[in-house]
């Protein structure tokens, strides 16, 4: 009869009290879910005595202020269901009242949110002590207590001390639970079943002194999962009231978060082991002092005594103020699986490797590490501290692929000599200001041999085959790369930012530029001496090659002070014939752009835009040529004071695909062009964000504005009619 009932049953009326008498008993069999909420006038579900829910195994009932009975027959709903989920203290007070023996015995998932009334709490959490066996989830959110969730004192220890209570439960999750000091109010060892708890996430139970004792903390054998969260925690996570147990080994634990625990000095005051331990992120915990004995550390001496990182993968710190040290020599021995490293915003920090000049046998860092991020830890002076020149040291980043270091301002030198990077491809340098070099150079390969320290940031030595991005930001580099650097290095470039950088005079010879032959995007801002970008003539060009620079599709020049050039002496081969966008922003020494007969090269050129660039007076010059700009879609000349035209040549100008124009701020500027112009396309040239202007043509559109300062748009309107 019912067996097309919906499984999930859910009231919807606010005006709904109560279905008629029923004139049988009846039970509804089909039925494993329902949740009520917000039925302020309901009272029961039948007026009867007579409704049974065999399978009833989720209920959920909120802000039902007037519900006294569900219609409970021999076994009511309670008996038989897994998941129940309360969300305010008089529903949760209902349940507690009305209690039968039965209640609550096959429950799986307990979730309670919103229940204030103290004492409510704690008396349905000791009910399911008792009887919930089963349990396996508990989950509060939003809720106060008496200070704990469950009272040890009033229970009895099992005897083979393993624990009779909660014996199924597998996660513990609690959010935001007021006035929480302790989660048990004593130690809890072979009291509560701790050996499946698999997961514990506690956020923002801001009050909650320390997680668990050491003898409990050894019976959590399953514990893959542990998460805490904005709680002030004193001093350590698991404490230790006596000092029998020595470590602590957790076996199946493969991720640990701490966050904002404010107060947080050291997960344990003894030894930690992390047999399968994959992830860990500590993050704004500024009193951590020791995660554990040789791994993020306040103290540069310390070292570990067992085998605990094996399977780490990632690794986070951020915003850890006590510590010094990342990982100390012994450990460094164990982080063989290690991919990723980030520590940021670590104000004591010194240094990331620390090897020890005690340590007798060779040293090799992390040949997985692919990633490794650090970001302004104020006091960093070495990434792998320079004692390891006594012995041996294997420094090969062999999987290494992603570098970012950012606002070191103490660190001299990244890397050893020794070091070696075959699988780099991205590389990120920012804000260092005392890093001269890249890798420290061995004194029998400087050139000359006895030279000071070398001003190249990349020496001779240096050897990056697959590197393929490239930003070097606020930085003072007098020379980027050796001329001599190994053949195969930056040949896979294809992305090259410099920023705010004050020695720096050129930046690709012609020893290098033969290199680039990957190279796609070129971005230089703000380099202060910098006077040409390629420089020809530093060198001899003495190789054989077809095209210069045949990749490139996008060269970005702004902030260039003293840049009288683009290239010091014109190629005498084919260049940039890939290029779809130039931009040139605030060069304030440069004068032209490009002759018309380099002009060819640029037949994919569909962007040019040119800004604030106080002396350029034409964008081409050189003799009389035929032009054609094919794929040009877009040209923008903006605050270009002394510019008169783009070129004072006659030769035709045939731009078939222009379609945007932008010219504003060029009081020079009295025509587009002396020789023949093409633009069948064009239909009018903005003259600022949205306002456009057009006289039919684009030199007569140009001389118009030179001729009327200020023009407006209606202005431009009524005479475009007049020339009609």
């Amino acid at each position: 009869m019912f067996k097309n009932w919906f499984a999930s049953y859910r009231w919807a009326s606010h005006h709904l009290e109560e279905v008629k008498e029923a004139t049988i008993a009846i039970e509804l069999h089909e039925i494993n879910k329902m949740h009520i909420e917000n039925l302020p006038n309901l009272r029961s579900f039948s007026s009867g005595d007579i409704v049974g829910w065999p399978s009833l195994e989720n209920m959920v009932v909120n802000h039902c202020p007037n519900l006294k009975k569900f219609g409970m027959g021999k076994d009511d709903e309670f008996s038989t269901i897994t998941e129940y989920n309360v969300g305010d203290d008089e529903e949760l007070g209902k349940a507690i009242k009305h209690l039968r023996p039965s209640h609550f015995t096959n429950l799986l998932l307990f979730r309670a949110k919103n229940c204030n009334q103290i004492l409510n709490l704690n008396e349905f959490l000791s009910i399911l002590v008792k009887r919930s066996n089963k349990l396996e989830t508990i989950s509060i959110e939003r809720c106060e207590t008496v200070g704990y969730l469950f009272d040890v004192s009033v229970l009895t220890p099992d005897k083979d001390g393993d624990g009779k209570y909660f014996t199924q439960l597998k996660e513990l999750k609690l959010i935001e639970v007021y006035l929480l000091d302790l989660v048990w109010n004593g130690d809890p060892a072979g009291i509560f079943g701790l050996g499946n708890l698999q997961i514990i996430h506690i956020k923002s139970c801001r009050r909650l002194d320390y997680l668990i004792s050491a003898p409990s903390a050894e019976k959590l054998h399953q514990l893959k999962e542990l998460k805490l969260e904005d709680c002030d925690m004193n001093d350590k996570v698991v404490i230790q009231e006596n000092d029998n147990i020595k470590t602590i080994k957790f076996l199946a634990l493969s991720k640990v978060e701490f966050k904002s625990l404010s107060d947080l000095k050291q997960f344990y005051k003894r030894h930690l082991e992390f047999p399968n331990l994959k992830t860990l992120m500590i993050e704004n915990c500024p009193r951590l002092e020791k995660f554990t004995t040789g791994f993020a550390i306040a103290d540069a001496s310390s070292t570990t005594d067992g085998k605990s990182f094996s399977e780490l993968n990632e690794l986070k710190l951020d915003s850890c103020h006590s510590l010094v040290v990342v990982v100390s020599s012994e450990t460094l021995q164990e982080l063989r699986n290690l991919k990723k490293l980030i520590v940021s915003h670590c104000n004591a920090l010194k240094k990331v490797f620390n090897i020890q000049s005690q340590t007798s046998h060779s040293t090799e860092l992390p040949k997985q590490l692919d990633e490794l991020i650090l970001t302004d830890p104020p006091k960093l002076t070495h990434i792998i501290n320079r004692e390891t020149a006594r012995f041996s040291i294997e420094a090969t980043f062999s999987q290494l692929k992603d570098v970012s270091l950012e606002n070191l301002i103490n660190l001299f030198a990244a890397f050893p000599s020794s070091s070696e990077f075959p699988s780099l491809e991205t590389l990120k340098i920012a804000n260092c200001p005392a890093l001269m070099t890249f890798v420290e150079e061995s004194n029998e390969l400087k050139d000359p041999p006895e030279s000071a320290t070398s001003n190249y940031f990349f020496p001779n030595s240096m050897s990056l085959n697959k590197l393929k991005v490239l930003y070097v930001i606020n930085q003072d580099v007098e020379k980027l790369w050796h001329y001599n650097c190994p053949s195969e290095s930056f040949c896979e470039l294809e992305n090259l930012t410099l920023s705010n950088n004050n020695k720096l005079l050129s930046v690709i010879s012609s020893s290098m530029i033969i290199r680039f032959n990957n190279l796609k995007k070129l971005t230089l801002d703000n380099c202060e001496l910098l006077t040409e970008v390629f420089n020809l003539e530093d060198d001899k060009l003495d190789h054989n090659i077809q095209e210069m620079l045949p990749q490139l599709r996008a060269l970005a020049l702004s902030n260039l002070s003293n840049l009288t050039c683009v290239w010091n002496k014109e190629p005498q081969v084919p260049f940039l014939p890939n290029l779809v966008s130039l931009v040139i922003v605030r060069c304030g020494s440069l004068k032209s752009l490009f002759s018309l007969s380099s002009a060819k090269n640029l037949g994919k050129l569909k962007s040019l835009k040119l800004c604030k660039c106080e002396k350029i007076e034409v964008i081409s010059s050189d003799k009389d040529e035929n032009v054609i700009f094919p794929e040009m879609e877009c040209l923008i000349l903006k605050d270009l004071p002394k510019l008169v035209s783009f070129s004072r040549q006659s030769g035709t100008f045939d731009w078939p695909n222009l379609q945007t124009v932008r010219v504003s701020n060029t009081p020079s500027m009295k025509t587009f062009s002396i020789g023949n112009l093409s633009t069948p396309l064009l239909r009018s040239v903005y003259i600022t964000f949205a306002k456009r202007l057009w006289l039919g043509n684009l030199n007569n559109t140009i001389s118009y504005m030179h001729d009327n300062p200020g023009t407006e748009l209606q202005e431009g309107r009524k005479e475009m009619k007049a020339t009609k």
